[in-house]
């Protein structure tokens, strides 16, 4: 299993300035930043993933940052009054690679059901995590994914209508699985999707969660793994 996974919880905002996920020296900062029909430019001293223009009258940025602190700030990359934006910290991780970012227009021209498939992509490196953005620019509309692929945040109160999900590689050089996504509303409409991998530091451990409020008696004791308190809603 790859060394590198998503930190906490991905943190979602309307408005020019992203949030910023918590993070230590060494980790990842990733925003996706989103904004309607106006201009986009690269922060200073961060580099880009992709860009994009008029997606369904919108244009898109992602850029990263290894932090050299625990006190990093996310730059938005607009002025627009129309922005959103997803940030995720990623951990154990000793690149991303942009070569491997791979970008796609669809359209779908059924009822709510269609599939929408994401390209494959095949990783550089084993057990690599693979990151998935997605975009919608009508109101009210997005796609979600199917099996396969796992969904960590949507950001449906602003703008684009964003939704980011994850997945991991297996052996370098061997494709991974051209996923799908199904539109949940009726009506014709695009989606934007884009991928990228992220190489583990090489430590090969799993990465668990144990719930605070009920914690193991002994959560060391099970070797391999390396643990992250977290707060578990209930119903």
């Amino acid at each position: 299993m790859s060394s590198a996974y998503i930190v906490g919880e991905p943190q979602k905002t309307t408005g020019n300035t992203p949030a910023t996920t918590p993070h230590i020296p060494g980790d990842y900062l990733v925003c996706w930043f989103v904004q309607q029909s106006s201009f986009l430019s690269l922060p200073t001293g961060w580099t880009l993933l992709d860009g994009f223009t008029a997606i369904n009258g919108y244009d898109g940025i992602a850029y990263y940052k290894k932090c050299a602190s625990s006190s990093e700030v996310v730059p938005g990359a607009g002025t627009a009054s129309s922005t959103e934006s997803i940030t995720i910290t990623v951990r154990g991780a000793t690149s991303i690679e942009a070569d491997f970012f791979s970008t796609t227009s669809k359209v779908a021209t059924t009822d709510a059901g269609q599939a929408y498939t994401m390209d494959a992509i095949t990783p550089e490196f084993d057990d690599s995590l693979i990151l998935y953005f997605n975009l919608d620019g009508a109101t009210g509309r997005h796609a979600v994914p199917a099996h396969g692929v796992i969904e960590l945040a949507r950001n449906t109160a602003g703008q684009g209508f964003m939704g980011l999900s994850y997945t991991y590689g297996g052996a370098a050089g061997v494709a991974v699985a051209a996923h799908d996504y199904i539109g949940q509303y009726t009506a014709t409409w695009g989606q934007y999707f884009s991928a990228v991998e992220i190489k583990g530091d090489g430590t090969d451990y799993n990465m668990g969660y144990v719930d605070k409020s009920k914690p193991p008696s002994n959560a060391t004791s099970h070797a391999g793994c390396k643990w992250e308190e977290r707060d578990f809603k209930r119903n």
